[in-house]
């Protein structure tokens, strides 16, 4: 009996209830069928994957890692051109974060800070360099709109020097006077 094929709509010579012309078109309904059936178990199937990757946890990881190296720069193109497209996604994400996060965060920029600080000190260095007058006029506003905390911060440093003076004065009287006895 001569029948259409459902994939690719071709005439073929069918044997019993054949309803496909080749191994290609078989493998295609198959997956077309597979398909169907995750969209309409999207539930079952989540957990079926949360439950696989739970038990192989170990051999996920070296598959996702061996990808990620065979695959470095596809993956870092689709990462950053995810970020693009989804920036005000990715700044919401990053605020909620820091929001839930802000010890950690902080013992990040430490981290980073200690393992990096000549080459931040000397971008920072660099930037004050290239934005002289943009660095004094942002000193100038600061004072203007907060004359008293530069006074008490400048206060307590002329404080602390002085005691730190008088300490070592004393600390040197008291070497030289036991030197002399």
């Amino acid at each position: 009996m001569i029948k259409a094929c459902e994939i690719c709509g071709a005439a073929f010579e069918a044997r019993g209830s054949a309803k496909v012309c080749s191994d290609k078109c078989r493998r295609e309904k198959e997956r077309e069928r597979k398909r169907r059936y995750r969209e309409e178990n999207r539930e079952k199937e989540a957990k079926r994957h949360r439950r696989y990757y739970e038990e192989n946890r170990e051999k996920e990881a070296k598959r996702h890692r061996r990808h990620y190296e065979e695959n470095r720069e596809k993956v870092r193109e689709r990462q950053r051109r995810y970020r693009e497209e989804n920036r005000e996604k990715e700044a919401k994400r990053h605020r909620r974060y820091y929001e839930e996060n802000p010890e950690k965060v902080r013992e990040s920029q430490r981290r980073r800070y200690e393992e990096n600080r000549e080459k931040v000190l000397e971008s920072q260095r660099r930037y004050r360099e290239e934005n002289r007058e943009k660095e004094a006029k942002r000193h100038r506003r600061y004072y203007e709109e907060n004359p008293e905390k530069v006074r008490e911060r400048k206060r307590r440093y002329y404080e602390e020097q002085r005691l730190t003076r008088d300490f070592f004065r004393r600390l040197a009287m008291a070497d030289a006077i036991r030197k002399a006895m």
